[in-house]
């Protein structure tokens, strides 16, 4: 299942598309730089979830409890 796409998610494929062919001229495929974006992007949800994983071993030092 595929998640909609959100406009800031939207605009940042945008401005890296024509970033990509202003620099690399017109000769990209659009699912070549859609590819080539989604490697680059960093994974919100992972992010979060590494975000919650710091945090939690963060309190558990605070505490004296083991890693």
């Amino acid at each position: 299942m595929t998640m909609p796409t959100s406009t800031q998610e939207f605009q940042s494929f945008q401005t890296y598309a024509a970033a990509r062919t202003q620099n690399r001229g017109a000769k990209l495929e659009l699912d070549d730089l859609l590819d080539e974006w989604k490697t680059r992007k960093p994974n919100s949800q992972q992010l979060q979830k590494d975000a919650l994983a710091v945090k939690a071993s963060l309190r558990n030092i605070e505490r004296g409890e083991p890693q």
